[in-house]
């Protein structure tokens, strides 16, 4: 799990970490991946949470909404969590509309906004 301010070579506000044991729960009905768990040492690492699904195309679902929380023992840093919420753009482009960062419950700035995206599926070559 890698979760930062998604600007190439910035490591201020990053955090990453692996899992040796990794929970998956998947809606029987759609096949969609809603909750994730990763665990180290028996310990829960990381959770992410998958929700409102849009169609993004030919039959594909995209989340709208995903919650990542990373979890650990220093109460002003954890549980640092990112609040995504994404938006599938005329069916061809999944982007990132917005993200919330809180860390040990307080709500720090939103760090990225996007608003009147457009998207054209590339011609097949």
């Amino acid at each position: 799990m890698r979760v930062g301010c998604g600007i190439w070579g910035m490591w201020y506000g990053y955090s990453g970490g692996g899992a040796q044991v990794d929970q998956v729960w998947v809606d029987k009905a759609t096949g969609m991946v809603l909750r994730e768990e990763g665990y180290r040492r028996d310990a829960c690492e990381f959770t992410v949470e998958y929700g409102d699904f849009e169609a993004a195309g030919e039959g594909a679902l995209a989340p709208a909404h995903v919650m990542v929380t990373l979890l650990g023992d220093d109460d002003d840093l954890y549980p640092w969590m990112f609040d995504l919420r994404l938006a599938v753009v005329d069916e061809a482009a999944w982007l990132l509309q917005s993200l919330e960062e809180f860390q040990g419950g307080n709500k720090l700035a939103a760090t990225a906004e996007v608003f009147g995206a457009a998207a054209t599926p590339a011609a097949p070559e």
